[in-house]
């Protein structure tokens, strides 16, 4: 995962990141701030091995990002082994990556990586770390798959330019990425716990082939912070042509003319990426940068209007500039983009917290007691309640009595 603003909150893997989810309750307390995401048919008509071929019959420098080596199955054999259930096994490779007598696997958010090149250097960001799961536990018969978190400011801003970068998770049992079938539970393997506590993720399970672009994706942009423009163009190019359901890499190559002052270009794709995802909100500020630097200043305002109208229909991106926000320490800012999303929304625990959070950092602490009440009205059992608690003293004898008052 290419670092953003908040990344300092990565914490590095731990067996206690296993979650079972209860995915249908998920799914009903937060029906409307996920539905902004427009799904995407799973299962692109390619293969892998398909794709490995046809990225380098275009010179692409690719690689399986998931396989193993037998030298790698031979450890897993032995350090691991097949016996027990499959959740089991599970549980036995965390404690192997993780454990300081087995791979001792570090974080490092500047380095995305595939299965074999994350165990031989023991490191790696959320991406590697999660190849390499989902590796070691297919050579071991457990049916694992890849999980794409849909996280509200899922991108990172530099120089004015917003890129996206892509959250993966492992996932096991639950729904079938090939049937997109739903059921009642399914265990997430996240190497993110803080922010997990705070944003209300959504966890998409996606076949292999879609992991395969979201990876290349990240690659892409590695390519791109480091100057190689040229290829960082080719490999996004090819990524789109294959799959064209990846907004993450149109957006990212609009970047790319953007700063290649190629602006014409760029409008071309991100004319493209609005037609195809209207409600993607970091295409926007892109456009927006394009257009100006096109010298077109009808369509900058056009551009700001549809976006100004989308936060408008869409708490979500009230949401997310919320929380911009109080990254940056705006807590007054944004607080009202809270309240705004709210105003959108039936009753929400998560965006109540947000504001209570939001208002106590702000001092209003009233306002932010009632707030609190309110979420845990909503959802007493909401996990990020505890630690609103340990981070505002105000909070411990805030009685249920106020849980009716207003935090507008």
């Amino acid at each position: 995962m290419t670092p953003r603003p908040n990344a300092g909150r990565i914490s590095s893997p731990r067996e206690s990141l296993f979650r079972r989810l209860a995915l249908r309750a998920l799914l009903a307390g937060l029906p409307l701030l996920m539905g902004c995401a427009s799904p995407r048919p799973l299962g692109p008509p390619h293969t892998v091995a398909a794709l490995l071929a046809e990225g380098r019959a275009q010179s692409l420098d690719l690689q399986d990002p998931f396989a193993l080596d037998p030298a790698i199955e031979a450890v897993a054999d032995r350090e691991i082994g097949r016996s027990g259930s499959p959740h089991e096994r599970l549980q036995r490779i965390i404690r192997y990556l993780n454990d300081h007598v087995g791979l001792a696997f570090r974080y490092r958010s500047r380095l995305t990586l595939t299965a074999r090149q994350a165990f031989e250097q023991k490191q790696g960001n959320c991406l590697a770390y999660t190849n390499l799961i989902v590796g070691l536990a297919r050579y071991l018969g457990v049916p694992a798959y890849f999980i794409h978190v849909q996280e509200p400011g899922g991108f990172y801003e530099k120089g004015g330019l917003y890129y996206v970068a892509s959250h993966m998770a492992v996932g096991y049992g639950g729904p079938d990425p090939g049937s997109q079938s739903i059921s009642p539970e399914m265990t997430v393997l996240d190497l993110n716990s803080e922010v997990t506590d705070w944003a209300p993720w959504m966890y998409e399970p996606i076949d292999d082939v879609t992991a395969f672009g979201l990876f290349y994706n990240n690659i892409a942009v590695d390519h791109m912070e480091e100057g190689d423009l040229d290829y960082a163009r080719k490999l996004m190019l090819f990524l789109i042509g294959n799959d064209p359901g990846l907004k993450e890499v149109y957006n990212n190559l609009g970047v790319l003319y953007n700063r290649s002052g190629r602006y014409h270009a760029a409008l071309r794709v991100f004319d493209e990426a609005l037609r195809r995802f209207p409600s993607y909100q970091p295409l926007y500020p892109n456009a927006v940068d394009a257009a100006n630097g096109a010298g077109d200043f009808a369509l900058v305002r056009g551009l700001q209007a549809r976006e100004a109208a989308l936060r408008r229909k869409d708490p979500l991106l009230y949401f997310t500039l919320g929380v911009e926000r109080f990254n940056a320490r705006d807590y007054s800012a944004a607080a009202r983009d809270f309240r705004r999303a709210i105003r959108s929304e039936p009753p929400s625990p998560i965006l109540y917290a947000w504001l209570a959070r939001a208002l106590l950092s702000d001092g209003q602490v009233s306002r932010g007691r009632s707030a609190y009440a309110r979420a845990h009205e909503l959802d007493p059992t909401l996990s990020i309640l505890p630690s609103l608690r340990r981070q505002f003293p105000a909070l411990e004898n805030s009685p249920p009595s106020v849980a009716g008052a207003s935090a507008r």
